[in-house]
């Protein structure tokens, strides 16, 4: 046998004390003690001691609280690894509002011509009390 011990429902009951350590080596196997250790550590610096506290940060800016303090960010690979390991999915940011909010379009915004900047150049001008007929042309 010699496999690992079984626990409640079979499922395996990890061979370190740490299961933090045991999901990171299991994200990145080709990680060594060491390249553990650290990465451990840096977590623990940012007050993540556990799987569950992973998975927690995982779904917002992991790598933005890790620079608060200091810390290499992970790279995208890593934060993949660790994300598919622990099913979490970051949390996508809301969508910001763009105009009156009424519009149901779901097209991509697209560049004025040339056309429409002129005109919404022209128009911002004349509200700020500029325009061709006070001598003003809006460029200098």
């Amino acid at each position: 046998e010699g496999g690992r011990p079984v626990g409640v429902a079979g499922v395996a009951i990890p061979m370190t004390e740490d299961p933090l350590l045991e999901v990171l080596q299991k994200a990145k196997p080709e990680w060594g003690s060491k390249d553990l250790e650290r990465v451990r550590e840096k977590l623990h610096t940012v007050d993540i001691r556990s799987p569950g506290a992973l998975a927690e940060a995982l779904t917002g800016n992991l790598n933005a609280r890790l620079s608060d303090v200091g810390c290499k960010a992970f790279s995208a690979e890593t934060l993949l690894a660790l994300r598919q390991l622990l099913s979490v999915e970051r949390a996508r940011p809301k969508p910001r509002a763009k105009g009156n909010g009424k519009s149901k379009s779901k097209a991509k915004a697209r560049a004025p011509s040339p056309r429409e900047r002129i005109r919404e150049v022209a128009g911002a001008d004349e509200a700020a009390g500029g325009g061709i007929a006070s001598g003003h042309s809006g460029r200098r």
